[in-house]
């Protein structure tokens, strides 16, 4: 799991790795007793070789779980971040739909965790993996995440608009195999993205070109360009 230090206010990560024990398992947002958001909770269970995240771990009036169903279906390990405008949690995952893996999404609206969607435009056959979030001092997320386009991976980002997540923009080259990558999101706006090659280490800049907004009509090919800062 990849929680950035400063920013896991509010966050229970219960890590129970029973092997004799049933596989049980949540992601829930405890609420106090009047409903009000108190954390998110995260509690894992079952062996090493098969974790379990998602499954109902016990029945609790003030825990509302998210995705109740996902170890069932296969879903992978979500990625799971307080807003710092709000305190309220964004979780993001891979959903796998019995064929492949896309990117699905919700968040904790205060009361509620809103209705599980696509993060992406289902129009892709290849399988998107290992999601990574981050928000800006606006509160606006940001998601990086790698592509496994026939063995060889290609590394994405996408942020959220107004209403949506924008279409995803190829931070790798394509002569790469870009894999498992780390967001970090500079003051001046520019997107730091670094993942892993079998050459090794590449760092990557995502910045804003000049007079570009950021709305649902924003095209991420014309409104952000990527350069390479370091390759080690």
């Amino acid at each position: 799991m990849r929680y950035p230090p400063d920013r896991i206010r509010g966050l229970a990560v219960l890590a129970l790795l029973l092997v004799c024990a049933p596989a049980r398992a949540e992601v829930s947002a405890e609420v106090d007793a009047f409903g009000n958001y108190v954390r998110t909770v995260v509690v894992t269970a079952g062996s090493a070789r098969r974790t379990k995240i998602w499954s109902p771990f016990r029945s609790r009036t003030t825990r509302l779980m998210l995705n109740s169903t996902g170890d069932a279906v296969g879903d992978g390990w979500p990625a799971i971040l307080e807003n710092p405008i709000d305190h309220k949690p964004w979780v993001v995952w891979s959903h796998f739909d019995g064929t492949t893996f896309d990117l699905a999404w919700s968040r904790f609206d205060g009361r509620a965790w809103q209705t599980i969607a696509p993060l992406l435009p289902l129009d892709s056959s290849d399988a998107d993996l290992d999601p990574i979030l981050a928000f800006d001092d606006a509160g606006r997320p940001y998601v990086a995440w790698w592509r496994n386009r026939g063995g060889r991976g290609q590394v994405y980002v996408s942020l959220f608009l107004t209403t949506r997540w924008m279409i995803p923009l190829p931070v790798s080259d394509l002569g790469e195999n870009a894999r498992s990558p780390l967001l970090t999101l500079l003051p001046d706006r520019r997107i730091q993205v670094t993942y892993t090659t079998s050459a090794g280490t590449v760092t990557k800049l995502v910045t804003p070109n000049a007079g570009a907004t950021i709305t649902d009509d924003i095209n991420p090919f014309g409104s952000f360009s990527v350069t390479t800062v370091n390759r080690h």
